[in-house]
Parts: C-alpha cells; sequence; structure tokens
C-alpha cells in the first residue's frame, strides 16, 4: 500500500477562548527540541489504559476497555535500543496480572517474564519490536529529525508515513507553537485505510527538550489509548558535532505487519505477546471425511468439503493469510472452488483475512446483527466478486450437496451475531472464542452460554472443535467443566417445548430468520 499523508490543523478559537488558548499555550506549549543525536539517554514512566474498537460485542459500538498498565521505558535513540519494564492488567479477553521486561535491539530483542496470559516470553519478533520502536519516536515527537521545531515535518514508522503539524498562532508569546498532532492514513484489518491519529498536550521542557506529558491515540475517531507520563529525564551527549540519524532504523517492520502496526500494538494491550507471522504455517489437519482444521499459529478455521465444492468457517488475522490458503487448496483441491465463507463474529482476529476469499462467485454467510459490518468489507471487493450474502437470525441449515450443515445464532455477551457451525454427518461443532477445545484458558460465561444455546436447539452433544484450542474434544468435556465451576447451574434442564434438530418447524423458523441479498 503506497505512503498517505495526512494533515490535521488546530483551530484557533476566538474571544475570551482566544485568550485562555493563548494563555494554556504559553504555560503547556513546547517551546523548544534538542536533535536526535544531542540525547544520549532518555528515561520515563507512564501509566495507561487500552481499548479496542475491533473487538466489540456489537459492530460500531464504543471501543471496549482491555487493559490498564504502567511502563518504565529507558531508551538510546541513537544506539537503537530500548528496555520496557510492563506491568498490565488485563480485562480483556481474560483478567490477568501480567509483568514482563523487553530488551530491544538488532542484535537482541528477548522478552522475559509473564508477557501475554498463555506465554511466558523468548524471542520478541520482528513486528513486536518495530512497533515498540514506532511507540517510542511516537511519544517524542520534535525529536523526530527534520526541520526546526517550528515546521512541520514527517517520520517514516511501522511503513506508515506520519506527518506533524505544529500550529502557531499569530498574536502568542514567541517560540511558542500550539498543541502537536501526529496524523497518519493506516491499514485496518478488514476495514481498510483508516486515519490514525495522535494528540499530545501538558507540555514539560526537560534538559532542553520538549516533552508530551498527555497523549490520546484514535484510530477513526475512535479511542485506542490514552496515557500520562513522568518522572522524565534526558541524558544529553557532550561530544561536538553529533549527526542525527535521517529515519528510525528498527521501526520498520515485516512485510505482513505494514502499515499496521496499531494492530501489534492492540493485540499486546490485550496480552496476546506472541505476535508473529502467521502467514507461512498454514496447513490441513484431517478430522473426518471431508472436513479439515486449517491450523498453524493462534487461531484456525474449518475447512469443508462437498461433492462439488468448498466450504471455509472464519476467516483469521490478515490477507496474507487467507492468500496462503487459497494457494494450498488450488494445489490439493484444483477441481472444487472455494464457493461459501461463513465468518462467526465481527472481530478483526476473525474477519481480518476476509477480502481475499471473495473472489468470483461466493456465498458469505454471517450471523444477522453484523450484517452492515460485513456489507461494507464487501463493498471493498473486487469488480468481478459476485458475492451473496446470507443472514442468519436464529437458526439456519445449508445443504452443501449430500452434506447438511447447522448454522446457529448464539446469544452471547462475547459478540452480538456469533456463529456455531455444525457439520450433520460427523455430529462436529465449530466454535470460536465461546470455548477453545483443549485449551487452558477459558471462559465459564461464555462456555455456558454457547452451550445453553446449542441445547437448546437440541445440538449439544457430538464433539467440538475450535478456532481456538487443539484438535476436537467430545461435548460431555465441556459439560464437566461447566458442572466443576458452577454445580448448581452450569447446565439446567431444557425446556419441555424445544424444537428438534432438522424438525420442519425448525426449518422454517430459521428460513423466516434469514435473508439473502447481493453483493451490491
Amino acid at each position: 500500500m503506497a505512503d498517505q499523508v495526512v494533515t490535521i490543523r488546530r483551530c484557533v478559537p476566538s474571544g475570551i477562548g482566544a485568550a485562555l488558548a493563548l494563555l494554556l499555550a504559553a504555560v503547556t506549549s513546547p517551546a523548544q527540541a534538542l536533535t536526535p543525536c544531542e540525547v544520549q539517554q532518555l528515561q520515563w514512566e507512564a501509566v495507561g489504559q487500552n481499548f479496542d474498537p475491533s473487538q466489540t460485542h456489537a459492530p460500531g459500538a464504543p471501543p471496549r476497555p482491555v487493559s490498564n498498565d504502567r511502563v518504565q521505558v529507558r531508551w538510546w535513540p541513537n544506539a537503537d535500543y530500548a528496555e520496557l519494564r510492563w506491568d498490565v492488567h488485563t480485562l480483556y479477553p481474560f483478567a490477568a496480572e501480567l509483568s514482563y521486561f523487553e530488551q530491544l535491539s538488532a542484535e537482541r530483542s528477548v522478552v522475559s517474564g509473564k508477557d501475554g496470559f498463555r506465554s511466558s516470553g523468548g524471542t520478541v519478533s520482528e513486528a513486536r519490536r518495530a512497533a515498540r520502536f514506532s511507540g517510542l519516536w511516537l511519544r517524542t515527537p520534535l525529536l523526530w529529525p527534520g526541520e526546526s521545531a517550528g515546521r512541520s515535518r514527517e517520520i517514516t514508522l511501522g511503513g506508515t508515513r506520519w506527518q506533524l503539524e505544529i500550529a502557531r498562532n499569530g498574536s502568542g508569546p514567541p517560540g511558542a507553537p500550539a498543541p502537536l498532532v501526529a496524523a497518519s492514513q493506516e491499514y485496518d484489518w478488514p476495514k481498510g485505510s483508516v486515519t490514525h491519529r495522535l494528540s499530545y498536550s501538558r507540555w514539560q521542557e526537560v534538559d532542553g527538550l520538549s516533552m508530551p506529558t498527555q497523549i490520546e491515540w484514535r484510530l477513526d475517531g475512535a479511542l485506542l489509548r490514552r496515557e500520562r507520563l513522568q518522572a522524565i529525564s534526558v541524558t544529553r551527549v557532550e561530544a561536538e558535532p553529533c549527526v542525527a540519524p535521517s529515519r528510525p532504523g528498527l521501526a520498520q517492520p515485516p512485510a505482513w505487519s505494514r502499515a499496521a502496526d496499531h494492530w501489534v500494538r492492540r493485540r499486546l494491550a490485550m496480552g496476546a505477546g506472541a505476535v508473529a507471522d502467521q502467514t507461512t504455517n498454514v496447513r490441513l489437519e484431517r478430522v473426518g471425511e471431508g472436513v479439515h482444521h486449517v491450523v498453524g499459529g493462534s487461531h484456525h478455521a474449518l475447512l469443508i468439503e462437498s461433492a462439488s465444492d468448498l466450504t471455509l468457517v472464519d476467516a483469521p488475522l490478515y490477507p496474507g493469510r487467507s492468500d496462503r490458503l487459497l494457494r494450498l487448496l488450488s494445489e490439493r483441491f484444483p477441481d472444487k472452488p472455494l464457493r461459501r465463507v461463513i465468518v462467526t463474529h465481527h472481530h478483526n482476529d476473525h474477519s481480518g483475512g476476509l477480502l481475499p476469499l471473495l473472489q468470483g462467485k461466493v456465498e458469505l454467510v454471517v450471523g444477522a446483527e453484523a450484517a452492515v459490518f460485513f456489507q461494507s468489507v464487501m463493498r471493498r471487493a473486487g469488480e468481478d466478486a459476485m458475492i451473496a450474502l446470507t443472514t442468519v437470525a436464529d437458526r439456519s441449515e445449508l445443504t452443501l450437496d449430500e452434506r447438511r450443515l447447522q448454522v446457529v445464532n448464539i446469544p452471547n455477551s462475547h459478540a452480538a451475531g456469533m456463529l456455531a457451525v455444525r457439520v450433520e454427518d460427523l455430529a462436529l461443532t465449530y466454535v470460536a472464542d465461546l470455548y477453545s477445545p483443549g485449551r487452558d484458558a477459558q471462559s465459564p460465561v461464555l462456555a455456558r452460554e454457547f452451550h445453553q444455546a446449542m441445547a437448546w436447539h437440541g445440538l449439544a452433544n457430538g464433539s467440538l472443535i475450535g478456532a481456538h484450542g487443539k484438535g476436537t474434544q467430545p461435548w460431555t468435556a465441556l459439560v464437566e467443566e461447566l458442572q466443576a465451576v458452577h454445580p448448581a447451574w452450569s447446565v439446567p434442564p431444557l425446556p419441555a417445548a424445544v424444537p428438534e434438530a432438522g424438525s420442519s418447524g425448525a426449518a422454517a423458523a430459521s428460513a423466516a430468520s434469514s435473508a439473502t441479498t447481493d453483493k451490491d
């Protein structure tokens, strides 16, 4: 994707507001900046709150709080070396207390301690290292190489070109610019191009370097992070002359995450410490006749063969992973095109790879509550795409030649429009996020919601396979886990009038609750 620039200028109020703005600018605005070669070491502490607008319960809802953190930073800008000591309290997707230490450089980038709810440290991936260094430069805007502090300037970080704008009001104190804004266009999976904006305020001068002590990050207007810096110190270089670096060396990410390092930072904020490329490890594991678990990394999918075509359940992570899968399918099943994609829910780690799959003639099946979100993704598909959108509000039966799938909309507190997919001839149910077969980390609340919905439809039997976890698991194992956590209420008796699986009444109700529209 070509680099793009967005410039955002600060509006200056008039009258009493203007006088107040001038007073605040005189007190809190930056007045000067050192060059990178004049700074040997920077230190600060920051307290932050993290949010995710892509992991909301319903599409378009306010960003979901995911964690609070405290970090101690030591950074040597000219040496491309940094040390970050983190304490993170995650709220979502699991509550956890994390404490870890990152040492970041070209030669040695490692993390020690508990950096995720399932990981315990190790080598730092290139994408993670680039996101961390990008974040350091974004927190020190007046350290950017370029023109003097009174001019706007640009910097490339994480494969994205950022523009820093320092707007002046002509009647203000000499040399006192108004607060700064940094802005860019980045890429978001699966939304596409989005506006990324950082606002800086409450400036503090420390030994010749003006630093913002309050920073707010937004993506398309939705809050990503806000933080406050304190205990700032600057160690200056005594030797003269010095040569400033032309660009930050270690803020350049690998191709798969280029221009989307905000995605990496959001994963880290949620306690998903293992942020690495998952495009090269895609493989198929057979779990039954004509049914394969698409595995390789943290997120899985399900591939279902019929006599004439293929159906895929979920499009995880990002387009590069789907491109790899499509090549694998063309080699393995040259006579069977991909004709149907079922996406369990709108969260970007399960829908981010959708666009490459929407080529040619394909049916897209989603939960009714997420229809508008997926329609916006469909509008960005290629000109040759012929997409039929099918929404499921309750339960629908799909016929794939000789096979039948039951697609059930699960009422739950994780994501509106969440679908579970059952392959009838194998009595095998695919579930995302609500339960992860073979994984230790589980949410009893979500697992109970999943069990209750499937039991209502008479489908709580057979075996389970997940978007996370490993392999298959009998449904009885889920019931036993629920009974162990909440023996009195986890598996309540079913109501007397439960629609039977495959009954004409259930099929009629499902048909009435489903709608099919064309791409346009």
